[in-house]
């Protein structure tokens, strides 16, 4: 059954930033997932191991955000999206 690239994409931002679901982020993040320049050092994030603490602290921080993904251009290879997050900070970063 072949994945629906944009149904992924917004799972992924409906449970993981506005519901907070780290077994979301166990499920569709691929074990050897690299994400870079979301840390003001620009160090990697690897894996579940470290994208789920950076969601909760993320959220802690912004606990109302909510993200509306807008448009999303799927291709066989990676699926970009554009988002728009909307939220007030009442916590710390970091």
């Amino acid at each position: 059954m072949p994945v629906d690239e944009k149904q992924l994409m917004r799972r992924w931002f409906q449970e993981v930033w506005n519901e907070g679901k780290a077994e979301t982020i166990h499920e569709l993040l691929a074990p050897d997932a690299v994400a870079i320049g979301q840390l003001e050092d620009r160090k990697e994030l690897r894996g579940a191991a470290d994208f789920v603490p950076f969601v909760k602290t993320l959220r802690s921080a912004f606990p109302d955000v909510k993200m509306t993904v807008e448009d999303i251009l799927p291709s066989a290879a990676l699926a970009a999206d554009e988002r728009c997050p909307r939220n007030g900070m009442i916590g710390t970063l970091g």
